[in-house]
């Protein structure tokens, strides 16, 4: 019965416009819009904060005692202490004193001498960690004052310069302390000569070493 009423309808409908059928074959079939996807949620930045970069400079103090050869007619035992301020490449300032050293510089002549010397260096770290070598390369300035070297008791001094050189050996005791040994030499191109009326009493080396044991702290 349905059927029937369906195929009226369409019968009629063709009655009343015979080009509907026509136009429903030729027609395009209708395509279905594209679904669109929603757009993809951004993804999170995570910006990790880097680490502190390690220290590459150092600030370090020494003091240290030790004995300073051929520059006095005999060994003298001398301190002194250096500041020193780099990494691997560093820069070290130095002062070493001797106390009053009683010597004889002549047969008849005898007196004390004091040495006391500043100098600078740039020292290079070679290596090593239970036992760190360093090179150092500078200058000093050191004044030799002698008192009572002759008679009639008198008092001279002397300055000259210095090119110096070292081997500095550390062995760390723990994160900020540990123990150095120096041995250090020094060439002056000037010598002068300590004299009494004109005679010649001591002439000053060329040459000259120093050798020390130290306590390190980094600062």
């Amino acid at each position: 019965m349905r059927l029937g009423v369906v195929a009226a309808a369409l019968i009629l409908a063709l009655m009343i416009d015979p080009a509907a059928a026509e136009r429903a074959i030729l027609a395009p079939p209708t395509r279905a819009a594209p679904e669109r996807s929603p757009p993809a949620a951004p993804a999170a930045v995570v910006s990790a904060t880097p680490p502190p970069p390690a220290r590459a400079v150092h600030a370090t103090g020494r003091v240290f005692g030790g004995a300073v050869f051929a520059l006095m007619p005999a060994p003298a035992p001398a301190a002194g202490s250096r500041s020193r301020a780099g990494g691997r490449l560093a820069a070290e300032l130095t002062f070493v004193a001797t106390g009053e050293h009683r010597t004889s510089v002549a047969d008849d002549a005898a007196g004390d001498l004091r040495l006391l010397v500043g100098g600078a260096r740039a020292c290079g770290t070679l290596g090593g960690r239970a036992v760190v070598w360093q090179l150092c390369l500078g200058g000093e300035l050191a004044r030799l004052t002698g008192t009572g070297l002759a008679s009639p008791v008198r008092t001279e001094s002397i300055l000259m310069g210095a090119g110096t050189g070292a081997l500095v050996v550390t062995v760390p005791l723990g994160a900020h302390l540990g123990l150095s040994l120096d041995l250090d030499a020094a060439v002056r191109p000037y010598h002068p000569h300590i004299s009494d009326s004109g005679a010649r009493i001591f002439q000053i080396p060329l040459a000259s070493a120093f050798a020390a044991l130290g306590i390190l702290v980094t600062l």
